[in-house]
């Protein structure tokens, strides 16, 4: 959004799921890939020929990597071009959760890591102290770029006081705190909680809500846009923050 905003010319690449709701207009092109696979070794090695190719077929004046896994063929298409290529590291990749426990799956995505993240020209990840590890780890600098939203001064919040919601709001994936915030709800079993509805999230969290008495609201309707959660929460209220070992 900041650099259509900028003047520049952007396409945002992703990938089509069975489920996806259309796109919504934004002030950038977008581009959707169609895989067979939709999850596992499988769909990373199909989605990631599938983006090269894509790549190697259209022009651009320089790419950037979302992540870890798609850093591959961003890199490869850049440098058969002679272009530059950006990795946004928005996660410590090799120490999510998702990894923990599985050391050789772990150690690929390492591999390809060390062997191409310092050869990238810029990089920049979600905060400073990231900024700092992924630096150390790669021997190339990463700048700091926050993801947050900009407040609009003319919608203030409701000057009445609703009843307490404890609203998760993002992708349920593990370590982000929510198997906490669940437990921690076992003392005030009064308060709604709210989070999507289309969303799974794996064992063992899938029977945390078999508590007697234990009231759960969804916020969120079936199929939510993503552009549509900043409307909700802007009421006031205390933040969740969890401090965990892992990424």
């Amino acid at each position: 959004m900041a650099l259509a905003q900028a003047g520049y010319e952007v396409l945002l690449i992703g990938r089509t799921l069975p489920h996806s709701p259309p796109l919504p207009d934004q002030p950038y092109a977008q581009k959707r890939l169609s895989c067979f696979f939709h999850r596992g070794k499988a769909f990373y090695l199909e989605y990631n020929l599938r983006l090269l190719f894509f790549l190697l077929v259209h022009r651009f004046d320089a790419v950037c990597a979302a992540d870890l896994d798609t850093l591959a063929p961003a890199f490869t298409a850049a440098r058969l071009k002679g272009k530059p290529v950006v990795y946004d590291a928005h996660e410590y990749f090799t120490e999510v959760p998702e990894l923990i426990g599985r050391p050789h799956t772990r150690r690929v995505w390492e591999l390809l890591a060390r062997a191409v993240v310092p050869r990238v020209d810029r990089a920049y990840t979600v905060g400073p102290a990231l900024a700092e590890i992924l630096s150390a780890r790669y021997g190339v600098p990463f700048e700091a770029v926050r993801n947050v939203p900009v407040r609009k001064l003319n919608e203030a919040p409701s000057a009445k006081a609703p009843a307490p919601v404890v609203l998760y709001q993002g992708a349920l994936n593990r370590g982000r705190g929510l198997e906490q915030a669940i437990d921690a709800m076992s003392s005030s079993p009064a308060l709604p909680f709210g989070w999507p509805e289309r969303a799974i999230y794996p064992k063992p969290l899938g029977n945390a809500f078999d508590w007697p008495g234990f009231k759960i609201r969804s916020v969120f309707w079936e199929g939510y846009r993503r552009t549509t959660c900043p409307e909700k929460p802007q009421k006031p209220g205390s933040d969740l923050t969890c401090w965990k070992p892992k990424a």
